[in-house]
């Protein structure tokens, strides 16, 4: 009894003691504001240790200048085993820290998921008739397999009486047709989208049989089609077409079949090639622009994925081209993509809309010259560069560099970038080259010749991790900004968007706008920058606090850019606070 009441007594003082102190004073420490901008490795280094200092400062070792055999002071001796044990009893205390730390962890998370399903639960069932049916329509739309198409459907109207009530009253989710589908479930599908819905349709090019039962099932609301997809991706059936006149043969026959059968796709507004990513194809000539015309007059908008077409003569009706296709060369005797890319622009003299995604484009053009190539119609032209290895990046000569100084837009007005990067943490050095790397490839995108458009107003730059591996040393938190992005830049060139009013910026890296040294020199006078930006959006930069936003602002003043600014938006941005917002972009 006496044991046990001694043990007693000592566990309620251990309660008191500063051991029990640890825990809230830790816990003191990570409501730290900005926590994790503060290089904790570098606070918490070795050195920095009493216990290190105490043995081994200034020069207090005694084995640097002494042998082995030589005696020991005993003091220092001493000192040594009791700051050896008082690691011992840090590290214990760390991984008792560590484990509760990792236990409750855990819990949090599962406690936070509960309470998001209970709000998306409780959302769902709050939500109207009509906001459902169009959440519906959207995650249908999304499958472009036309299995799962048909899997999600299902699964939509099993979840409760009241999904299926709604999914069976959304004629918009029964509209996608496909030549795979079998004649019951186009005529369920037809059936159940109503006698007014538009329908999408997806033949392919390499089963011709079923192209023709597929027409004929259709044959009543082919004049209700708004869009007809061809899907060229099964390389079997692409060996055999060349065999047999290949693509361009193919597609020929079965316009021509179109005209004959009297198939009259009256509000067809879409026309569509599916390749293989992994195999693209190019330079296969669609049919003449009157053969488009007499079966699908109301034609407006060409998409090609992996698939680049070439044309014979001008077709007028294209006012939208949306493409996605490998632009680096694939041998020196072929024509590059790029080449036929500019050709086909200059036979869609209507265009306005332009959307390309580039894969590829770090790679050099080799000797190939690309002739500049006028397009006066367009007016918004939204670019995606995939899978950018940066450190790699050329500085003179890429597809991308060569591409852009090529293709002018005197009418341009808005301009969209994004930009896939991969990118390792490297030292600082290395840090500096990244930079300078995605620098040139800026400047790329935005040749010297954009500071002629005038016309040119909205620019919005969004810059994408795709590959991101952190240090082995630094502290992997997923709610905590990258402090390994520390170093890298995303610089915006000021002289290549002087007319620019809005810029709209989303990166992962801070911002800072420059100026090339001749524009310097000629704004000593002024001390002022001549452009036109007025308005500034941060969206979603997900590492991006007060002292970046702060270096940013000062770039532009440096440059006397800041005071023409009347207008900062940031949104989606979690590590900035409306607080922060406003001091650090406070005008003066």
């Amino acid at each position: 009894m006496d044991n046990t009441s001694h043990s007693i007594k000592k566990l309620e003082q251990l309660d008191h003691c500063p051991v029990s102190e640890v825990l809230s004073s830790l816990e003191r420490a990570a409501r730290t504001p900005d926590l994790f901008q503060v290089k904790l490795h570098r606070i918490f280094r070795k050195e920095n240790w009493k216990a290190f200092q105490d043995i081994y400062g200034g020069d207090k070792n005694p084995f640097v200048d002494k042998k082995d055999h030589e005696v020991v002071d005993t003091a220092w001796a001493d000192l040594l085993m009791q700051s050896a044990h008082e690691v011992d009893g840090v590290i214990a205390m760390l991984n008792a820290l560590l484990q509760g730390a990792n236990e409750l962890r855990p819990q949090l998370e599962s406690s936070q998921q509960q309470v998001i399903a209970a709000k998306l639960s409780k959302g769902i069932k709050s939500l109207p008739d009509e906001i459902l049916a169009r959440i519906f329509e959207i995650t249908v739309w999304e499958q472009r397999d036309h299995r799962e198409y048909l899997k999600q459907i299902v699964r939509l109207t099993r979840v409760s009486r009241r999904f299926r009530y709604v999914a069976l009253g959304t004629r918009g989710l029964w509209t996608m047709l496909d030549a795979m589908h079998t004649s019951a479930q186009l005529k369920s599908l037809i059936s159940r989208a109503g006698s007014n819905e538009r329908f999408h349709a997806t033949l392919y090019m390499d089963f011709e049989n079923t192209n023709l039962e597929f027409i004929e099932d259709c044959r009543p609301i082919i004049p209700r089609l708004t869009t007809l997809a061809f899907n060229l991706k099964d390389s079997f059936w692409y060996a055999h077409l060349e065999r047999n006149g290949g693509i361009d043969a193919a597609l020929e026959e079965m316009f021509r079949q179109f005209i004959e059968d009297g198939s009259h796709f009256s509000i067809l507004q879409c026309l569509e090639f599916i390749g293989e990513r992994n195999k693209p194809r190019s330079g296969f000539l669609l049919p003449a622009a009157s053969t488009i015309r007499n079966w699908a007059p109301s034609l407006r908008t060409l998409r090609c994925r992996h698939f680049l077409p070439s044309l014979f003569s001008p077709l007028f009706l294209i006012s939208t081209l949306v493409i996605a296709h490998r632009v680096s060369p694939e041998d020196s005797s072929t024509v590059s993509p790029l080449k036929m890319l500019l050709d086909l622009l200059l036979k869609l003299p209507n265009l306005s809309y332009f959307e390309l995604e580039a894969n590829e484009a770090y790679e050099k053009i080799g000797a190939e010259v690309l002739l500049v190539t006028e397009c006066p119609s367009i007016t918004t032209f939204r670019l995606k560069n995939c899978d950018i290895p940066m450190l790699g990046f050329p500085t003179e000569g890429s597809c991308i560099a060569e591409f852009m100084n090529a293709v002018r837009m005197p009418c341009l007005e808005n301009y969209s970038i994004l930009i896939d990067i991969k990118y390792r943490v490297e030292s600082d050095r290395r840090c500096i080259e990244w930079s300078r790397k995605l620098d040139t490839l800026t400047r790329a995108l935005l040749p010297d010749h954009f500071s002629n458009s005038t016309r040119l107003t909205s620019l919005s730059y969004k810059l994408l991790r795709i590959d991101h591996w952190r240090e082995e040393t630094e502290n992997s938190n997923s709610n905590a900004p990258e402090t390994s992005v520390n170093g890298r830049e995303l610089r915006i060139p000021l002289e290549r968007i002087p007319h620019v009013r809005t810029l709209t910026l989303s990166s992962s890296i801070e911002v800072m706008f420059t100026l090339d040294d001749n524009e310097k020199s000629s704004m000593e006078s002024t001390n002022a920058y001549d452009c036109r930006l007025q308005e500034l959006r941060f969206v979603e930069c997900e590492n991006m606090t007060s002292a970046h936003l702060r270096r940013t602002v000062d770039s532009l003043e440096s440059l006397g850019a800041w005071k023409k600014i009347e207008r900062v938006d940031v949104q989606e941005c979690q590590y900035l606070t409306h607080e922060d917002i406003e001091f650090e972009t406070s005008f003066q």
